[in-house]
């Protein structure tokens, strides 16, 4: 089951990536936060979506016909999907901008995720399109980078994120859930929502933190 555009802003609402991580823990998943480096570029917020992944490297000509994997990408793209790219090397550059920001926001995409850099922030609404990179860089991408693959196995920010993972980003950081756990995950991850609100309520009126760790089990 994929959830909707209104469920996946419940979900995001509700929970929070430290859960998540818990959860994915306690399940013995190994190698699902992404680097702390990628890091929310100004007023980003929090996003939960689907994982659509497009991969790029250094190139030191302008292609004959630049940016066609790029494009192909983002007219396939879903509501509900988020963007994870990486960009492989050394000609860093801004590979994220207004434009192409601007369309992912127009097919129902949810964030993007971005092992390089952005640029055009001051033009993209990172409220409505939350990304999360290395940084900034004022270049255009054509003729340093170029697309070579989308919607294959991929490593980013240290990950190896796979189509289909869910990827759900907030101002902690970043994780994957693997696809062939979000039904187990998620419910999970809620229900341990509602027990640290309980646990939360009691410590603020004075409860003893170690009864209330053999109580409930959570801290």
């Amino acid at each position: 089951m994929r959830y909707t555009q209104q469920a996946l802003d419940k979900l995001t609402q509700d929970l929070y990536v430290a859960v998540v991580a818990d959860i994915l823990d306690e399940l013995g998943e190994k190698d699902f936060c992404l680097s702390g480096d990628l890091r929310p570029m100004k007023n980003s917020g929090k996003f939960l979506g689907y994982a659509r992944t497009l991969y790029a490297v250094d190139v030191f000509a302008v292609p004959e016909k630049p940016y066609q994997k790029d494009l192909e990408f983002l007219d396939s793209l879903e509501p509900g999907d988020v963007v994870v790219t990486t960009v492989n090397g050394n000609n860093h550059n801004g590979y994220i901008g207004e434009l192409l920001s601007t369309a992912c926001m127009a097919r129902g995409a949810r964030g993007c995720v971005l092992d390089g850099h952005a640029r055009d922030l001051a033009f993209i609404d990172l409220e409505a399109f939350p990304i999360y990179c290395r940084g900034t860089n004022p270049l255009d991408s054509k003729g340093r980078v170029d697309a070579v693959s989308a919607d294959e196995p991929m490593v980013c920010g240290g990950v190896l994120v796979r189509p289909g993972d869910l990827i759900f980003a907030d101002e902690d950081g970043i994780v994957r859930i693997p696809a062939k756990l979000i039904d187990k995950v998620i419910p999970m991850a809620a229900q341990k929502v509602q027990g640290e609100n309980t646990v939360r309520e009691e410590l603020m009126k004075g409860a003893s933190v170690k009864a209330t760790f053999d109580k409930y089990g959570i801290l």
